[in-house]
């Protein structure tokens, strides 16, 4: 059965509990790359089963923190 859903283009639209294939259809990275990111503890995340799951509030705090370590301050 095929999904009906769009896939989400903003954060905002993202569910509160995020899958991998959730982030993916926001962010321009590769699969490996986030299992790879979640399971070195770079980005916030939690395993039920065998599946990665992130909160987006989560995911919101760590980009904002992410971005603010590559921002300096403006002289």
């Amino acid at each position: 059965m095929a999904r009906t859903a769009q896939a989400p283009d903003r954060l905002a639209d993202l569910p509160e509990i995020c899958s991998v294939a959730d982030i993916l259809a926001v962010f321009p990275v590769s699969r490996a790359t986030l299992y790879r990111m979640a399971e070195q503890g770079q980005l916030p995340s939690f395993r039920v089963g065998r599946r990665v799951l992130i909160s987006r509030e989560h995911l919101i705090d760590w980009m904002d923190r992410e971005l603010a370590g590559h921002i300096g301050p403006k002289h």
